[in-house]
């Protein structure tokens, strides 16, 4: 490939890595639910290489190498107590690739251990735009769904594997935009539908809220904003990978399920808690409880 160009579908780059010529071939995310899909000479999305890796296209400045910042920092850290527990539930960083035209931040696909991942990607927080934002962008972010300001999160697109006809269903963005107030629940047990046991599904997708809350309870060191949460399950157990080695485990994982925060173009240094995400994983939270309350009384 000429790597003065855009990058496509089936493109082969030719990099460096450990001081050897490496060639990366890529192919479309097929599990992508949400956020820029690549196109061209946009600049944006998500592609895929034949590792259990994809290639997030980091955006202009300043998006685009705050994110990498947030992950190069986090992943350079040792000996703190918080990043590394911030690290157990993140997406695996595995550095930058670049080419003339384009920075690729290559992160763990989490997908990849699945054969046929059902997946949800949920925005967190009521407050969707970060503290450098002018008047025209408050208001632009506070207008987009008026759900997300009374639950503090939002449904950004989901995909659901079913069994029956061996093919997915797919929902974007305006499915979850448009959601009447008293049908969020039948969102998520939508999302379930294609689960042998959707309530064991649930009761583990619920443990992993609890863990990433305590986290963001017991800690004051990072705000985030337009961040998402990834849920992903499989009635095939896949196995269980934890490239974090000072965890010991993996307490958002298992054989089943995963559960990642993702998408840190808005992740800032704080000295407080962050309460508009805090806000938004409990009202989540309290949302699967009450799915998880209609499956039991269904069985």
């Amino acid at each position: 490939m000429d790597s003065s160009g855009p990058i496509s579908e089936g493109d082969t780059i030719l990099i460096s890595r450990n001081s050897s010529p490496y060639q990366l071939c890529l192919t479309s995310f097929p599990h992508q639910v949400a956020g820029h899909i690549y196109a061209g000479e946009k600049k944006a999305g998500i592609l895929k290489d034949k590792t259990d890796c994809i290639l997030k296209i980091v955006q202009e400045s300043p998006k685009g190498p705050r994110e990498v910042d947030f992950y190069k920092n986090l992943h350079s850290s040792e000996g703190n107590s918080v990043h590394e527990a911030l690290k157990s539930f993140l997406s695996c960083y595995h550095g930058v690739i670049e080419t003339r035209q384009l920075k690729l931040l290559r992160l763990e696909d989490i997908t990849s251990r699945f054969s046929t991942p059902s997946i949800l990607d949920v925005k967190v927080g009521r407050i969707t735009y970060d503290p450098y934002a002018d008047d025209e962008k408050i208001a632009r972010e506070s207008s987009k769904s008026p759900l997300q300001q009374i639950y503090g999160y939002l449904v950004l697109g989901m995909k659901v594997y079913d069994r029956a006809s061996g093919e997915y269903k797919r929902y974007d963005k305006r499915y979850g935009r448009n959601l009447a107030e008293d049908k969020v629940v039948e969102a998520f047990r939508e999302f379930l539908r294609g689960s042998d046991q959707p309530e064991l599904t649930l009761e583990r997708f619920i443990n992993s809220l609890l863990y990433i809350e305590a986290w963001f309870e017991g800690q004051k060191m990072f705000h985030f904003f337009s961040s998402s949460l990834l849920f992903v399950y499989d009635n095939t157990p896949g196995r269980i990978l934890c490239c974090h080695p000072s965890t010991n485990h993996s307490p958002v994982s298992t054989a089943t399920t995963d559960v990642r925060l993702i998408d840190f173009c808005h992740a800032f240094d704080a000295t407080n808690k962050d309460k508009n995400f805090i806000h938004g994983l409990k009202s989540l939270i309290e949302t699967l409880r009450r799915v998880s309350d209609l499956l039991n009384r269904s069985v």
